[in-house]
């Protein structure tokens, strides 16, 4: 009676050994994400932010368990280029990643790039050729959009990290800094300085231009059309956008 009972046991263990070395579990996918708040960041050990919530969402409804690996920026390109990480979230398209990624389609999140100035202050900045009579803040080596970037008529004062824009904004010794749409009010209140600065009415919209990018030397390139479609599917429903806004409400 105990060789009967053994006997089933032992054939579903091995059965199991061989589903899951077999990789018939469910896939895992190695996720590079780097410290972009509200975007993705890490809190109190745990991943979060807009993206991490939107790539839950996606892997869910393609039975895909998410791993994610937090390093800098440059180290997620080259553990991407390497094969060593599986895809990464909120990449605008360049020439030269192209080589060794592949961009999701469509793009999924819309980049928008905001100019805050003091309260009451706002006013003097509604059209682009206003900037032209104010000494605007930037991001050293930070990329916005042109003609703004090569535009040499702008006075603009770089500095090396986001929270001496605000400051320097603060005490007066420049009159706007620009910053991009999502991130631009997470900092601001990061800050605490969210009711002492105003958006300008002058906005940037550059349409939606960030993608989700996968190594092409990923397993999941297989499956890339399944990925394509379910994205496409969340875009066209709104799903998307819903996700979007729900996540940024926890940090405003």
């Amino acid at each position: 009676m105990l060789r009967r009972i053994r006997q089933p046991f032992i054939i579903f263990s091995l059965f199991l050994l061989l589903f899951i070395s077999n990789g018939w579990a469910a896939d895992t996918i190695k996720v590079a994400i780097s410290h972009f708040p509200p975007v993705e960041m890490m809190v109190n050990g745990k991943v979060e932010g807009v993206n991490i919530d939107l790539m839950n969402a996606l892997f869910k409804k393609l039975d895909i368990k998410p791993v994610y690996k937090q390093m800098p920026f440059k180290r997620c390109m080259l553990s991407l280029k390497k094969g060593d990480s599986d895809i990464i979230g909120s990449l605008q398209f360049t020439e030269e990643r192209d080589k060794f990624l592949h961009y999701v389609k469509p793009a999924y999140s819309e980049y928008n790039l905001i100019f805050y100035l003091r309260k009451g202050e706002e006013h003097r900045l509604t059209k682009y050729e206003d900037l032209y009579g104010l000494n605007l803040g930037v991001l050293r080596g930070y990329k916005n959009f042109e003609p703004f970037d090569s535009d040499t008529k702008i006075r603009k004062d770089k500095v090396n990290t986001w929270k001496s824009n605000y400051m320097k904004l603060d005490a007066g010794r420049i009159d706007a800094i620009i910053d991009d749409g999502v991130e631009g009010p997470y900092r601001a209140h990061l800050f605490s300085m969210s009711d002492k600065l105003a958006m300008a009415p002058y906005k940037v919209n550059l349409g939606r231009n960030g993608f989700f990018a996968i190594s092409k030397k990923s397993k999941f390139i297989k499956r890339i059309d399944e990925i394509e479609k379910t994205l496409k599917g969340m875009l066209e429903s709104g799903e998307i956008d819903q996700i979007i806004q729900k996540s940024l409400e926890k940090y405003k």
